[in-house]
């Protein structure tokens, strides 16, 4: 194990999602005088998980999803509206109501500290997820942004990760290692790139017998023991 490159995907591995999701959808819907209920807010959640998992299989674009997914799942009540600039407003308060797991800056500070180049490795919206690293003043920490709405690839396209080569300007698959939650996107990904990976699995769900995976933690100090 010689990692010089640590890609890092940010939401549910970093970020706290549905924290900032549940906060941010409850004030779009006041702002739209929408109904905004524990339900409301789980079925939200299946309905965006099932996009971007459309997106993941390269059977959606990352516009197509932009410009559908506010406008469809509060249908009718917002047909008279731009659906693309709802989904602005959303990511806006996304934004607003940033939230980070606990630890989350100590574990990048202390990987910084010992010598890794950190990247941030996320599908998104360039604009949303800079201003979201922004917001916890992560930016300086990450050497590189890997962001999909920038790059024209989303995880688990190996086009993403030419991408981040390029980037870097190294292309020893051996000297990354990719660190994410999502099996789909993060896990595969690195599968198919031909690099590391390490799970994160905080819920212990049961691993995949046909993924092969590096590492698998379920907390910040399972990742210290194996990088620092």
């Amino acid at each position: 194990m010689n990692y010089k490159y640590l890609l890092f995907d940010l939401d549910h591995t970093l970020l706290d999602f549905d924290a900032s999701q549940a906060l941010a959808l409850q004030a779009f819907c006041q702002a739209h005088d929408l109904d905004y209920n524990d339900q409301i807010l789980a079925d939200y959640h299946a309905h965006s998980h099932r996009l971007w998992h459309q997106l993941e299989l390269g059977q959606l674009t990352l516009d197509q999803l932009l410009d559908r997914r506010f406008k469809e799942f509060f249908q009718p009540h917002l047909d008279h509206l731009d659906g693309r600039s709802l989904d602005d407003q959303y990511r806006d308060l996304l934004v607003v109501h940033n939230q980070i797991f606990p630890g989350a800056d100590r574990l990048l500070l202390d990987l910084k500290s010992a010598g890794y180049q950190l990247v941030a490795a996320t599908n998104g919206v360039s604009d949303t997820q800079r201003k979201r690293l922004a917001q916890v003043q992560w930016l300086d920490l990450f050497d590189h942004l890997a962001i999909s709405g920038e790059l024209g690839h989303s995880k688990p396209d190996p086009g993403f990760y030419q991408a981040i080569y390029k980037m870097t300007g190294a292309d020893d698959t051996s000297a990354y290692l990719m660190i994410g939650d999502r099996l789909q996107s993060d896990m595969l990904g690195a599968h198919q790139a031909g690099i590391d990976s390490l799970w994160y699995n905080p819920h212990q769900a049961a691993a995949p017998a046909d993924l092969p995976l590096t590492y698998q933690v379920q907390d910040y100090a399972r990742i210290r023991d194996i990088l620092l």
